[in-house]
This record gives C-alpha cells, structure tokens and sequence, in this order.
C-alpha cells in the first residue's frame, strides 16, 4: 500500500523531486497543513484525471460485461462524480490525521523535554 501512495504522490507536481522511498517513509519535520495555490492546483488536476481514467475504465467493464446501455453509459458518469468526491473526502481525512498525530508527537517531545529538565533539576 505504501509503494501505491508513493506512486501517486510521486506524480504530483510538488512531490516530483522526492524518490519514491522518501514519499512512502515518513519524514519528521513533513508540511501538514495549509497549502500553496500550486499546489492545490496541482491536486485537482491529478484528481480530474485520475477520475477521468477511472469513468473510463468502469465503462470500458460495463461494455466488456455486455450491460444495458444505460449502464454502460450510467456507471462512468456516477463514477466520474463519486471518484472525486470521496478521494478528496479520503484525503483531507488522512490529512487531519496527520496533522493532529504531528501536533501529538511534537506535545510528547516536548513534555519528554521538560520532564528531563525537571530530573535534571532534582540531581
């Protein structure tokens, strides 16, 4: 699952200059939160075509099945519009857990630090 993220991410504009084994190790010190225009930019257009292959794909296997028309025809314009709803739906999820999990370890750094600097202290 981790080389499929990787893959994806390694097609996005911003993330091109990472190797694949940075994309799917995670990085201390990663970006969680807002981004760029460019990027955002660069995230829909990835999501429009990925959802475009994916109505074509779920077209071309309501024709293989020998389906009514109006499947063939149905399943990649639902498809079209479900695909993006719950990718988007599916990333911004993983991106608030992310930065909640940041802000989460980032807490217990610095409450290890504080408690060292009390024992410290007490020497």
């Amino acid at each position: 699952m981790s080389l499929f993220f990787a893959m994806v991410g390694q097609g996005l504009p911003h993330r091109k200059k990472q190797s694949a084994q940075q994309l799917y190790s995670q990085n201390e010190g990663q970006r969680f939160g807002k981004i760029t225009h460019e990027e955002s930019m660069g995230f829909a257009k990835a999501l429009l075509l990925t959802s475009f292959l994916v109505s074509l794909v779920v077209g071309a296997s309501a024709l293989h099945r020998n389906l009514p028309w109006y499947f063939v025809l149905g399943y990649p314009v639902v498809s079209w519009v479900l695909f993006p709803v719950s990718s988007a739906l599916f990333c911004f999820m993983w991106s608030w857990m992310m930065e909640k999990m940041h802000r989460g370890h980032a807490a217990e750094g610095r409450l290890l630090e504080h408690a060292r600097h009390i024992e410290r202290r007490i020497r």
